[in-house]
C-alpha cells in the first residue's frame, strides 16, 4: 500500500498542469507498484504450493540423488585398443565347463588400496543391458566394489567394451573403485580382445542413453541367442563375490543402489560389533518405480476398491505410513519377481510377452500368494518400526531375525565363508533364496 500526504494550502494552489503531470506520476508509479505486487504474489503463492505438496502430499519414492562428477570432454572409443587386460585363451571354467571366468580383467586405479582400507566389499553382478547403473552405485559406494560381467561372442564382448572403456573415462568412481571380471558361454567364446569398430561419440552426462546408442548396434541374431539362452546369475554372484579381497562381502545386483555414505557408516557399525562369526546383515531396500504417467498397478482405484472389500484389514494407500508407498497385501516382492522373470529382456511384440507372463505364474504357487497375503500385517508392523528406526543416524541393529521364509531373497552383509549359489540354478527367478536356505 502506498499513502501519499499534500499540505492543504499547496494542493489548493496547484495550477491544472501540475495536477495532471502529477496525476500521472502517481497513476504510473501505481501501476508499477501494482505490477511488482502481482510478479511477487505469483511466486509466493508457487513457493507456498510446493511446500504443501512436499509436506502434505502423499509421499512417494526418495528422490534419486544426481549422477556424480563427469568428465565433461566426449567420449570417443578407442576402435583398436583392447581394454580389458588379459589373455582371452586363459582362464578358469564352471564345475560343469559351461562358463569360462576371467578374474580380475581389469583392476580400479584405488581397488587393491580400498580392499585394506575397508572391510566391506560390495559385490555385483550384470549383463550389458543393464550396465549403466554402476555409476551410481560406484558413485554411493566408497569402498571396494567387484562387477562380473557377462559377454556372449565377439560382437556382445566387443560392445561391452566399448561401454566399460567410456565408463572408466567418463566416470571416476567407477575407474577407480571397480575391478571387473568376465564370464563367457562355451559356446560363444570370444576369439578377440578389442572393442567393436564404430563411428560417433558418446555423450558422458548420459550413461544409459549412451549404453542404449551401443545397444543399436547388437545383430539381429544376437538377439535370438539372448532370447533363447539364460542368464548364468549364480555363476556371475559367485565369480564377483570371490574375487572381493575383504573379509566381509555387501553381494547384490547392479541396479540395487546403497546409500550415499553407507560404506563408511558400515565400519564404523563392523569395528564395534560385538559378533565375529555366524552373523549376517540384511539391509533393508526400497523399490523405487520410474512411471511418471500413472500410478502403479496395485495402487489403482479398482484394485484397492477390491482389496478393501475382500480384505477387512487391509490398509489404503492414502492412509499408510510415511515411506510405505510400494507395500501392499499382496507383497509387491512377489509381482516384483515376476516382473523379473517375465521382462528380463525386451520382448518384440505383445503376444510373446504374454506367453512369457503365462509361463511365470505358472511358476508361483497358490500357498506362495496365500502366506504373502498373511503375513502381510507382520510385515507392515515391521517397516513402521523400521521406519521409526530412521531417526537414529549411525548403522545400527534394528531388530533380530531367526525364522526362515520361503522365497525371502535379502540382500546383507556377511563374513566370505558363507555358502556359495547354487550353479546349478540358471537364469531369472528365485535364484538367491536356494543360497540363503
Amino acid at each position: 500500500m502506498i499513502n501519499c500526504f499534500m499540505k492543504k494550502g499547496y494542493q489548493r494552489r496547484m495550477s491544472f498542469k501540475s495536477l495532471l503531470q502529477v496525476g500521472c506520476r502517481i497513476w504510473n508509479f501505481g501501476v508499477v507498484s501494482v505490477l511488482v505486487l502481482t510478479v511477487c504474489n505469483i511466486l509466493l503463492m508457487l513457493k507456498l504450493l510446493h511446500i504443501e505438496r512436499s509436506e502434505g502430499g502423499q509421499a512417494g519414492p526418495r528422490p534419486v540423488p544426481p549422477l556424480p562428477p563427469v568428465i565433461m570432454d566426449p567420449f570417443f572409443p578407442h576402435n583398436n585398443t583392447p581394454v580389458f587386460d588379459m589373455n582371452i585363451h586363459l582362464g578358469h571354467w564352471d564345475n560343469r565347463r559351461i562358463l569360462k571366468m576371467i578374474d580380475h580383467a581389469i583392476v580400479g586405479t584405488l581397488f587393491d588400496e580400498l580392499s585394506k582400507r575397508y572391510s566391506v566389499c560390495l559385490a555385483t553382478q550384470s549383463s550389458l543391458e543393464k550396465l549403466h547403473s554402476l555409476v551410481q552405485v560406484a558413485n554411493h559406494w566408497r569402498g571396494p566394489i567387484s562387477a562380473a560381467l557377462f559377454a556372449a561372442g565377439d560382437e556382445e564382448f566387443g560392445l561391452l567394451q566399448g561401454y566399460v572403456d567410456y565408463l572408466r573415462h567418463c566416470y571416476p568412481a567407477v575407474r577407480d573403485r571397480v575391478s571387473f571380471h568376465l564370464a563367457f558361454p562355451w559356446d560363444r567364446l570370444p576369439s578377440k580382445n578389442q572393442p567393436i569398430k564404430r563411428d560417433g561419440n558418446l555423450d558422458c552426462h548420459h550413461p544409459e542413453g549412451s549404453l542404449h546408442q551401443l545397444l543399436k548396434h547388437r545383430s539381429s541374431e544376437l538377439l535370438r541367442w539372448r532370447q533363447k539362452n539364460p542368464y548364468p546369475q549364480n555363476h556371475l554372484r559367485n565369480l564377483a563375490r570371490k574375487n572381493c579381497q575383504t573379509s566381509r562381502v555387501f553381494l547384490t545386483d547392479v541396479d540395487i543402489i546403497p546409500s550415499l555414505g553407507m560404506a563408511d557408516g558400515l565400519e564404523v557399525f563392523i569395528k564395534s560389533d560385538s559378533c565375529t562369526s555366524l552373523c549376517a546383515y540384511v539391509i533393508p531396500t526400497y523399490e523405487v518405480d520410474e512411471r511418471q504417467d500413472s500410478a502403479p498397478a496395485h495402487k489403482a482405484r479398482s484394485t484397492q476398491q477390491r482389496l478393501q472389500m475382500n480384505l477387512p484389514e487391509f490398509i489404503s494407500a492414502s492412509d499408510r505410513p510415511s515411506g510405505s508407498s510400494e507395500l501392499n497385501p499382496l507383497d509387491y516382492r512377489l509381482w516384483s519377481e515376476l516382473d523379473r522373470m517375465a521382462c528380463y529382456r525386451a520382448h518384440p511384440n505383445l503376444e510373446i510377452l504374454k506367453q512369457y507372463l503365462v509361463r511365470a505364474v505358472e511358476r508361483f504357487f497358490q500357498e506362495v500368494l496365500r502366506a504373502a497375503i498373511d503375513d502381510w500385517q507382520r510385515r507392515l508392523n515391521a517397516f513402521v518400526k523400521w521406519e521409526q528406526e530412521q531417526s537414529r543416524n549411525q548403522v545400527h541393529i534394528s531388530h533380530g531375525v531367526t525364522n526362515f521364509e520361503f522365497l525371502y531373497e535379502p540382500f546383507y552383509i556377511a563374513h566370505d565363508n558363507v555358502p556359495p549359489h547354487d550353479e546349478r540354478f540358471i537364469g531369472y527367478g528365485f535364484t538367491r533364496n536356494t543360497q540363503v536356505s
